[in-house]
């Protein structure tokens, strides 16, 4: 019974390796064809035959990746590619990770160490006249909405994403709209003080400033004194937590004893 159910669980395992080689096969071909969004692809007899690929699994793959959004399709119309949204499909990513138990808060913020402070240099580097005129009414609505916890942290945000297009490179803005993605399904883990989104406030104008005069050595140097601040914050946050255990289970530890000798 045992090597039955082995060998079921292999055939699962084969065939789910198998329907993920078939996708990793099929945006390879789409991606070197250069099928662009809104075109048609080839037709399932066509991609069996140059992908060498069963028309049935060809189809279940064309399926999920049409449940993804990659692709659209209406009965004898054919396949098209869609255009990917990827603000979208980063907030469905990092949702799925939050489920998966997969984000963790300190390694977020070694990415955001490792990511933002170069983006925060290049921005400075390569920033144009109109970069500068969209952070400042950026800056101009943090101030606005420090007392407002969700509003600030939507600017915030909106603030590092400008930072990212400032660069001038589109790869980077790809990538930080991820980190975004990510950071908003962390940020409820953390409690709302104003004290933080203060000091926050107080790190972007400075970044603005040296984004501003072209001096990328500062930009970078105060994005990286802004992540230290919110890696501290963090820490405190997760001291309070524990301590708070340590004296709710001391306390029943000492209920328990008292039980014991009554």
């Amino acid at each position: 019974m045992i090597d039955n159910i082995n060998n079921k669980a292999n055939i699962v395992s084969r065939k789910n390796a198998s329907a993920g080689n078939i996708m990793e096969q099929l945006l390879q071909y789409i991606a070197s064809s250069g099928i662009k969004p809104g075109s048609m692809l080839p037709s399932e007899r066509e991609l069996s035959k140059t992908l060498k690929i069963s028309r049935l699994p060809l189809r279940e793959t064309l399926a999920q990746l049409k449940l993804m959004g990659f692709v659209k399709s209406n009965k004898g119309s054919g396949t098209r590619l869609s255009e990917i949204d990827t603000k979208t499909l980063f907030s469905l990513m990092s949702t799925i990770m939050s489920t998966q138990d997969q984000l963790d808060l300190m390694e977020l913020l070694q990415a955001r160490r490792i990511w933002e402070i170069p983006v925060a240099k290049y921005a400075a580097f390569y920033r144009e006249q109109e970069d500068i005129m969209q952070l400042e009414n950026i800056l101009k609505s943090m101030r606005k909405y420090l007392g407002w916890h969700e509003k600030f942290m939507c600017m915030e945000m909106e603030f590092r994403c400008s930072l990212a297009r400032s660069s001038k490179n589109h790869i980077i803005n790809i990538i930080m709209e991820f980190l975004l993605s990510l950071s908003k399904e962390t940020r409820k883990f953390l409690p709302d003080d104003i004290e933080y989104r203060k000091a926050a406030l107080n790190f972007y104008a400075k970044i603005f400033e040296a984004v501003k005069m072209k001096d990328a050595e500062q930009a970078g140097r105060f994005m990286e004194k802004h992540i230290d601040n919110i890696q501290e914050r963090i820490l405190g946050v997760f001291n309070r937590v524990i301590k708070k255990r340590r004296r709710r289970n001391s306390r029943e530890t000492e209920e328990s004893y008292e039980m014991a000798h009554l």
